[in-house]
């Protein structure tokens, strides 16, 4: 096993383990990761990948087989995980009730009133996302003055804070 595959698994693992802790916390996934220092698009970008895991694992399982590629519940795991268009028009061609699925999502993307709609809430989520984003750095660099008035050590103020050592020490310019 070449040390990259080996690293994947460990980060997978990681996530895995922040996931179930943060469900079992029973926080919010945005106060559980504002919480414990985690980049909130990190955190859902682990929970696909591990959803997506999980249906592979789930088909060879119940299938028992090494590769189920070319079952049922195989095509619907690739089409729920499709990152592409072509991805789904290649499980589209294989089974009919997936290509309804995609005429379907196709007639979807192809509304305007749905896609505008579509549009507006994902701009929203970014500029939700955006704002905590603000947030958080405005909350670190009040701490970080906080700290620089108690004349604690920089690194302990970056440790703290997640501030870089050039933002500590120009805040620290400024304070003298």
């Amino acid at each position: 096993m070449n040390t990259m595959k080996i690293a994947a698994e460990y980060r997978m693992a990681k996530w895995a383990q922040i996931i179930q802790d943060r469900k079992n916390s029973g926080e919010s996934i945005i106060s559980y990761c504002k919480n414990h220092g985690l980049s909130k698009d990190s955190y859902f970008y682990y929970q696909k990948k591990l959803r997506e895991y999980a249906c592979e694992q789930l088909i060879e399982i119940q299938l028992g087989l090494e590769g189920a590629d070319g079952t049922e519940l195989y095509d619907w795991a690739k089409f729920i995980a499709a990152d592409t268009e072509e991805e789904l028009n290649m499980v589209a061609e294989r089974n009919p009730q997936v290509v309804q699925a995609a005429v379907k999502l196709h007639e979807l993307s192809a509304d305007e009133r749905a896609r505008d709609l579509f549009e507006r809430r994902e701009k929203a989520r970014r500029d939700q996302s955006s704002r905590e984003k603000w947030e958080l750095r405005q909350q670190a660099i009040s701490i970080a003055r906080n700290l620089l008035k108690m004349n604690l050590p920089t690194e302990q103020i970056i440790t703290a804070t997640g501030l870089t050592k050039e933002e500590v020490e120009s805040m620290m310019a400024l304070t003298d």
